[in-house]
């Protein structure tokens, strides 16, 4: 059954280390989204600080990898950050040590 994936360090997956502005090859992220159990199946939303960042993640996925349910959520961590009764995950990412 799909999921929904709110993923805010996709970022951090399509960087290149060291490289200003330079993704990794699509192979590269392909395998990774893999390895972090991230499918064309699931339902997935990009979030950033504000939205804008988002739109890079965004047209990678969907429109370079051919991921169909992928949609930006506009408000990201400002609005989001500010209604207080929702969760917050705090920490590293165990995935990106």
């Amino acid at each position: 059954m799909p999921r929904c994936r709110a993923v805010s360090s996709i970022a951090s997956i399509m960087a290149a280390p060291d490289v200003l502005h330079q993704l990794k090859s699509l192979d590269d992220i392909k395998a990774i989204l893999a390895q972090r159990g991230i499918t064309p199946e699931d339902d997935i939303i990009v979030t950033c600080s504000t939205g804008r960042e988002a739109t890079l993640q965004y047209v990678v996925l969907k429109h370079l990898l051919g991921y169909p349910k992928v949609r930006i959520y506009e408000g990201s961590w400002t609005e989001y950050s500010a209604q207080a009764d929702l969760p917050v995950a705090t920490g590293q990412d165990p995935d990106l040590v």
